[in-house]
């Protein structure tokens, strides 16, 4: 941002890359194993060394291609899972363990992002609604 090269970080098919606060990690969606083939489609939330893209580590904690945010401090992900039909927030902790952020019981929620101090999670609920309806006699 403030001038200066490019530099590619690496050279990994990674998915939906982001890097940590504190610079030590990224994160990103990669193949388990390390290489995606027709018989490996799984992919891991995965932490990179962004100075030369080593696996730091690889979890099987997150959905696939989740949405997901670091929290400020760089210690937890933050993730919006749907697997029990109803979207809630999760907080991963990259040293292991999870916990439910929010309950929501009929709002899926989408988008969500912390404030800089950590203090706050903002985040956007969604509702689908689907009807059917029957019009007839429209000629009239």
């Amino acid at each position: 941002m403030g001038g200066g090269d490019a530099v590619q970080m690496t050279d990994l098919p990674t998915i939906a890359p982001q890097i940590s606060p504190d610079g030590k990690y990224l994160a990103c969606f990669y193949p388990a194993g390390g290489e995606l083939s027709e018989q490996n489609r799984r992919l891991k939330l995965t932490l990179l060394s962004p100075e030369n893209a080593a696996i730091i580590k690889q979890f099987d904690a997150l959905p696939n291609n989740n949405v997901f945010n670091w929290t400020p401090d760089s210690r937890a992900i933050s993730y919006s899972d749907n697997s029990t039909g109803v979207a809630n927030l999760w907080l991963f902790s990259i040293d292991g363990g999870t916990q439910k952020l929010t309950d929501s019981e009929t709002e899926d929620i989408f988008l969500h992002n912390w404030s800089k101090n950590g203090q706050n999670l903002i985040f956007v609920k969604e509702t689908i609604n689907n009807n059917i309806v029957l019009i007839n006699n429209l000629s009239k």
